[in-house]
């Protein structure tokens, strides 16, 4: 009898940052502290939104879409340092 393992969970972060326009959700995987190198994440990634609601569903839509994910809200301070360089995507 042939079984299906459960992959392993995986985390990622977010967190949310009011603008004058709506929010922005940034969502990013970090590395384990382990297996770190030059960068503290797999993935990171900005979305503009036009709500706090549709930063929700945005973060909702991922998990569903990778069920073995949890995720985490990060506070300022824990992110990658390379914002700066990550251009947004903007939703209306």
């Amino acid at each position: 009898m042939v079984s299906n393992p459960t992959p392993p969970t995986t985390e990622v972060h977010y967190r949310f940052i009011p603008k004058d326009n709506g929010v922005t959700l940034e969502l990013w995987e970090p590395v384990p502290l382990a297996a770190r190198s030059l960068k503290t994440y797999r993935f990171c990634v900005r979305y503009d939104l036009v709500s706090r609601q549709a930063a929700y569903r945005t973060l909702e839509q991922y998990l569903n879409a990778n069920p073995c994910t949890e995720a985490r809200s990060n506070p300022a301070g824990l992110t990658p340092a390379a914002w700066g360089h990550l251009p947004a995507l903007t939703y209306t």
